[in-house]
């Protein structure tokens, strides 16, 4: 009950913050010609309350109870869906809450999940490349500055301090949130650590827990916003970030989880600076 109830209140939290930060309207709302079966709940529509209280019990119980998991994933469907029948929600409601919901703790190491992502750290085949980039992101000589410097310069932004000093301050305030984030979680969860279970790494791993990767959210929140700032190399750049990410892979210090969770942590996170630096009245 203690697991359960932890996992439906912290879902619930993060489903009203989504929900205040978007505010989309209900249905019947917006469309006052639409009726619903029941009274409009008073709070925004996005994302779905019910589906992200039912993704995030359904998951726990199934790790609680492995052999009824594909019952409590079948009938979290269903209670979602109710609320999109009855008039209260839009189906991206749904799948948005859901997806919320499901989101949580990085895999048992004993699960087969766990095993499979170990055996993809032991046995990955390092080669000159992999151990160089491994390096490079390691080292003091990969810093994102010098990539903001380079597109500074090929944009002429050194022409427009103020516009220099924006890049900056976007790309920080997205790596900065998104640093918080991960250690928020990395404490939360204390998650093991690849060389606990007889890796060997290329060198010392960093003494915290290892869920999330920190390279993924604070390289994934650094590339989204430099992509948005300078879309026409927006590819490349969510390539570096990717990168940076997949190098604590090869170096043997994170599984893949870690690494999934931490860009896309740091890439919502980002994605919520743009939203604000939209309206900021800068041109």
């Amino acid at each position: 009950m203690a697991l359960l109830s932890v996992a439906i209140y912290d879902a619930t939290v993060a489903a009203w913050d989504s929900k205040y930060a978007y505010n989309r309207l209900r249905p019947t709302v917006f469309d006052p010609s639409l009726m619903a079966a029941l009274p409009n709940p008073q709070s925004p529509s996005y994302p779905s309350e019910h589906a992200t209280v039912a993704g995030a019990a359904s998951t726990v119980l199934a790790y609680l109870f492995p052999d009824r998991a594909d019952d409590f994933k079948a009938r979290a469907r269903e209670s979602a869906q109710v609320w999109v029948q009855a008039g209260l929600q839009y189906p991206s409601d749904v799948a948005a809450g859901m997806e919320l919901g499901q989101t949580g703790p990085p895999p048992d190491c004993r699960s087969p999940q766990g095993q499979t992502e170990l055996a993809e750290v032991r046995n990955y085949p390092r080669t000159f490349e992999t151990n160089a980039a491994a390096f490079y992101w390691q080292s003091g000589r990969s810093n994102w500055n010098n990539v903001i410097d380079q597109k500074i310069f090929e944009y002429r932004l050194d022409l427009n301090p103020p516009r220099a000093a924006r890049v900056y301050a976007l790309a920080y305030i997205a790596a900065y949130d998104a640093t918080v984030a991960c250690w928020d979680a990395k404490y939360t969860y204390w998650a093991i650590r690849p060389f606990m279970l007889g890796v060997t790494p290329l060198f010392p791993t960093p003494n915290h827990p290892s869920y999330p990767a920190a390279h993924g959210c604070f390289s994934g929140s650094i590339s989204a916003v430099l992509a948005y700032l300078f879309p026409h190399d927006a590819v490349d750049l969510n390539a570096l970030g990717k990168e940076a990410g997949e190098s604590r892979l090869w170096a043997g210090i994170h599984f893949r989880s870690d690494i999934d969770t931490g860009l896309a942590l740091g890439r919502a996170v980002a994605k919520l600076v743009i939203e604000r630096a939209e309206n900021d009245g800068s041109q």
